[in-house]
């Protein structure tokens, strides 16, 4: 990989010494090169233009996580997650008054 690199920095002097030799003008590029990079270009063109394969969803999935555009929660989760902000909610306090004792001199 590296040694890619060292040809690729070489290559890149190497063009540096020629547009010098040319008085810092670019050569125009050969016709060959303007065709294989249009083949190129309508190939993957061509390629893009493929159209994907979508995933399609069965309508037991779509209307089971969804219904009239809102989203069913799972009520285990939501007891979960009010359990959570609670105890968080809780932490809270606890930390507070903690601090608030510390600061007593």
């Amino acid at each position: 990989m590296v040694y890619f690199q060292v040809e690729d920095v070489d290559r890149m002097f190497s063009d540096l010494a020629e547009l010098e030799a040319n008085g810092w003008v670019p050569k125009e590029k050969e016709a060959d090169d303007k065709e294989n990079s249009a083949a190129a270009t309508a190939a993957a063109r061509k390629k893009r233009l493929v159209p994907r394969k979508r995933k399609t969803v069965s309508a037991t999935a779509a209307s089971s996580s969804t219904a009239n555009g809102k989203r069913k929660v799972n009520p285990a989760l939501q007891q979960m997650m009010a359990a959570g902000r609670k105890e968080l909610e809780e932490d809270k306090v606890v930390d507070s008054k903690s601090s608030s004792l510390l600061d007593v001199r």
